[in-house]
């Protein structure tokens, strides 16, 4: 399938190859190649999403291995309670909403309600390789989820203040909250605030992340290679990283200093300051920098251990296309940064997506590190430019996901994989909305939403998480022809 040409190089590209991962016979579907309908694949996620609970109304990251102790606990936004009430908020939003989802969703909220608090104890038993106010691990992340879920439903309004203003109040003028600088840290948690001021229509909470901004604009380290920010204490994040120096500065999205231009754009668009503006810009010319372009196409050069480009949201190529479309909304050249998400994009198809999984990652399949990132990704260019490759893209890596399921009596789950978590070669099939069939199973319903507007002209809305930078629905498609 070749791509209607947007910010090309005047040369003539190889076309753009899209697998076909449903064989056919006669116009038949061959024999024993058959996927589920996204419909059943998620009702059956639901039912080993469910397995997470048990009977004491403790929850348990990986149902077949109870004792199983995920790296970010039970209850985060990345492995834990916070991450299902994440999923079940957005499929109550969806026409795959059930019975029950709604009793599914206050039993998360619930959960978090009466556990929370632990984030801000000393020393406590809950596994993290995240700071405790961080968005992926810790309140921030809890704060933002539960914060939407008061936006729509009131009940939950009292526990969204109570958390957030927990995080509001750890902030410390000038240093921020982590010592870490990155989405991982205070700009993480900086974002996280900005939504939920808006989602509870709270400005204190938008104040504390302007000046957590001020701080992070003051940190800013301009040198010929552009503008950074460093990653501090980096060994204390987790043993993948126990070599590193202090202040080592990393590429990726979540883990490394690249996703800090969204957070500068949110502050953009919250405040309408330029300094915030044009922090993102510089620190989208230093991400330009990191990308490895052949012709019409780009990666990061953020490789894997054996030389392999990385495609997940954490560090690959999906978490660089959020990172463009943040931008996008800002920039006085939207045609340029909005061309970069594409530009990458064409390099998740030209290295072989939909169909390959990263070399030694070989079994990625997540929202964080895989496929379901790339979906998430795939899907949302679709929705921000309209154009026909991205939604071909997102079917077809719907289906590579279908294929890489697993369903029984238990439910439908994926076997995944994650680098920089422990037991690594392991495969897990966990719950959670970053590393598990929440987050996978979500992917599919946003993919699901947009395919029944693409097909069939239905419109639909679904919330969004602070780190993800897209349309909401599908009143428009803002980047179409830019």
């Amino acid at each position: 399938m070749t791509e209607q040409q947007h910010n090309e190089p005047q040369h003539s590209e190889p076309a753009l190859t899209i697998a076909n991962l449903r064989p056919t016979y006669d116009g038949k579907p061959f024999p024993g190649s058959e996927l589920p309908t996204i419909e059943q694949a998620v009702a059956e996620a639901q039912q080993y999403v469910d397995r997470s609970w048990k009977e004491d109304g403790s929850f348990v990251t990986w149902p077949e291995h109870e004792e199983w102790g995920a790296n970010y606990g039970p209850l985060s936004l990345y492995t834990g309670a916070a991450g299902v009430a994440w999923f079940q908020l957005a499929k109550l939003n969806s026409e795959l909403a059930e019975d029950g989802d709604l009793d599914r969703l206050n039993k998360a909220l619930s959960y978090l309600e009466t556990h929370w608090s632990i984030l801000t104890e000393p020393d406590h038993e809950f596994i993290s390789v995240d700071p405790d106010t961080g968005y992926c691990g810790g309140l921030a992340g809890i704060a933002a989820v539960v914060a939407e879920a008061a936006a729509r439903y009131e009940r939950w309004r009292l526990l969204a203040v109570n958390i957030a203003d927990a995080l509001a109040e750890r902030y410390r003028p000038g240093e921020g909250w982590t010592g870490l600088s990155p989405l991982w840290g205070d700009a993480g948690i900086l974002n996280a605030l900005l939504a939920i001021g808006k989602a509870l229509g709270e400005q204190r909470y938008t104040d504390v992340a302007v000046q957590a901004g001020e701080d992070l604009l003051a940190k800013e380290i301009r040198d010929d290679d552009g503008s950074h920010w460093p990653y501090m204490h980096l060994h204390d994040m987790s043993e993948r990283y126990a070599s590193f120096p202090d202040k080592a500065m990393i590429d990726g999205f979540l883990e490394g200093g690249d996703g800090i231009a969204l957070a500068f754009s949110n502050l953009a668009l919250a405040t309408g300051r330029d300094d915030f503006k044009e922090a993102a810009l510089r620190a989208l010319d230093t991400v330009k920098t990191k990308a490895i372009v052949v012709g019409d196409s780009a990666i990061s050069r953020n490789l894997n251990e054996s030389g392999q480009a990385r495609f997940g949201l954490c560090s690959g190529s999906s978490g660089y296309i959020r990172i463009y479309t943040a931008v996008a909304r800002i920039s006085d050249d939207p045609a340029d940064t909005i061309g970069w998400a594409r530009r990458f994009g064409r390099g998740l198809i030209r290295s072989g997506v939909p169909g390959r999984l990263a070399q030694d990652n070989y079994w990625l399949l997540s929202q964080c590190c895989g496929g379901a990132a790339v979906l998430e990704a795939f899907t949302a260019l679709w929705l921000e430019t309209g154009e026909e490759l991205w939604f071909q893209a997102a079917s077809a890596q719907a289906d590579d996901l279908l294929i890489r399921s697993w369903s029984d009596k238990l439910g439908r789950r994926w076997y995944t994989e994650s680098y920089a978590l422990r037991d690594v070669g392991r495969l897990k099939a966990e719950v959670g909305y970053q590393v598990g069939a929440a987050g996978v199973a979500l992917s599919l319903i946003h993919f699901h939403q947009a395919k029944r507007s693409h097909d069939d002209g239905v419109h639909f809305s679904t919330p969004r998480l602070p780190d993800e930078p897209y349309v909401t629905n599908d009143d428009g498609f803002p980047f179409a022809g830019v």
